[in-house]
């Protein structure tokens, strides 16, 4: 019996806190592979390409593209972007240049109990992942410049 107890009880313990820290991981892998595409788009079409991110709906994709990522529905996305690339209230735009540069910005992601930051670097297109206290996180430290 006491092993039984103590198997639910670390089965609950890892149930409760994965259902939302799986989502705001999965939410940002997606973010992240979106950013990548555009940057990819932008450079391999030698062609200006905007990731376009909308905190309404909760999704972004590239300008002009039917496919867009759409969120889990308990992660928030807000965007910190250039002036230039404010479309919209809850709307905005992460410019990448063939060039390999962007405009640079910060993508934060919301689960309600987390926050977790991808930004966008302006001068190289890199993304990288900070949580609440500015570290990177180990899952995606591959991920910082």
């Amino acid at each position: 019996m006491l092993i039984l107890a103590a198997a639910m009880a670390v089965t609950v313990a890892f149930v409760g806190r994965d259902g939302r820290d799986g989502d705001l991981k999965a939410a940002t892998r997606a973010v992240i592979a979106a950013v990548r595409q555009a940057r990819s788009a932008a450079v391999l079409q030698n062609r200006e390409t905007v990731l376009v991110i909308d905190s309404g709906s909760r999704s972004l994709g590239i300008e002009k593209a039917p496919r867009r990522t759409t969120l889990p529905g308990n992660v928030a996305i807000t965007a910190l972007t250039a002036e230039s690339e404010q479309i919209a209230p809850g709307r905005a735009g992460i410019r990448f240049f063939p060039s390999n540069g962007s405009t640079g910005g910060r993508l934060t992601l919301d689960n309600g109990a987390r926050k977790l930051s991808i930004a966008v670097d302006w001068l190289s297109g890199r993304v990288f992942v900070e949580d609440e206290k500015g570290k990177a996180r180990g899952w995606t430290r591959k991920h910082r410049p």
